[in-house]
């Protein structure tokens, strides 16, 4: 559990080096933990506006593994026509994982979206 935690802290904090370990050693099962809990929290949203969170993370994870394996095959057709090393798994790996900063947009979002409506209000009793 330690060595999740430290790679899940290297992602966000020295991604590099994350993903470097992540994809030579194909860690599918941390990768897709990783993927898992950031399409779970980007369904979150389904919540309040939507399907459901059920049903709003169900759609989420079929379109995701569709386009994560369409994906890493046109990396790895690629990266293959470009004369690189690496497998598929690793691609595949890489790009589960690296999905995991998309996770804070949501609040990013919704911070910016009330930081929005204030100034509006403020310009709106100004005027």
């Amino acid at each position: 559990m330690n060595y999740f935690l430290d790679l899940v802290y290297n992602l966000v904090m020295s991604p590099r080096m994350a993903l470097r370990t992540i994809t030579r050693g194909e860690q599918w099962i941390s990768a897709g933990i990783i993927w898992l809990f950031t399409l779970f929290v980007l369904s979150l949203s389904s919540l309040i506006e939507g399907t459901g969170i059920i049903l709003g993370f169900l759609l989420s994870l079929i379109a995701g593994i569709t386009l994560l394996l369409l994906q890493s095959a046109i990396i790895h057709y690629v990266a293959g026509l470009a004369g690189g090393r690496g497998t598929a798994r690793g691609i595949t790996a890489g790009l589960m994982a690296d999905s995991f900063p998309l996770a804070f947009g949501v609040f990013c979002a919704k911070s910016h979206g009330v930081f929005l409506i204030r100034v509006a209000k403020l310009c709106k009793s100004l005027s």
